[in-house]
């Protein structure tokens, strides 16, 4: 009888443990999701104050969405961002057919080593905004136009 006993006790104690345990892994498993929830909660409070500064200090809204999405980039679009092994200015040439094309990132990418990159390809694409998020100015697109001895042309010939 004293065995019996004794082995009930000691199996209420394995379920009661088991019970403790199960209890502590939830336990872990709420306080690493509300660490992940303040971690976002904390990413969109920063991004909210520097649009905040951004709009005090009154920047174009174009450079603020270039702003937003290199904060964003910093965890999701690092890997991919100007890294598509573009070597040669015939790959340039291509990108003229887009004509609503307004910004270009060639950084990381072969061809942003090559001398006269920045000057070709403003010469050979017409109406970009920004070219590797750096703004674009009229007179930089009149010198690279120069440089390259690039004719204008009507503009049904310009994308083609």
């Amino acid at each position: 009888m004293y065995l019996a006993h004794h082995e009930l006790e000691s199996d209420y104690i394995i379920v009661i443990i088991r019970v403790i345990i199960i209890i502590i892994i939830i336990i872990i498993i709420i306080i690493i999701i509300i660490i992940i929830i303040i971690i976002i909660i904390i990413i969109l409070i920063v991004i909210v104050i520097i649009i905040i500064i951004i709009m005090m200090i009154n920047i174009s809204t174009s450079i603020i969405i270039i702003i937003i999405i290199n904060i964003i980039s910093i965890s999701s679009l690092l890997c991919c961002a100007g890294r598509n092994s573009i070597s040669a200015f015939d790959n340039v040439m291509y990108l003229r057919q887009f004509k609503k094309l307004r910004l270009v990132n060639l950084a990381g990418n072969p061809i942003a080593v090559l001398p006269d990159y920045r000057s070709y390809v403003l010469s050979h694409i017409k109406d970009l905004t920004y070219l590797d998020y750096r703004r674009v100015n009229a007179p930089d697109v009149a010198s690279a136009i120069e440089q390259h001895q690039v004719q204008q042309c009507p503009a049904a010939l310009w994308y083609m």
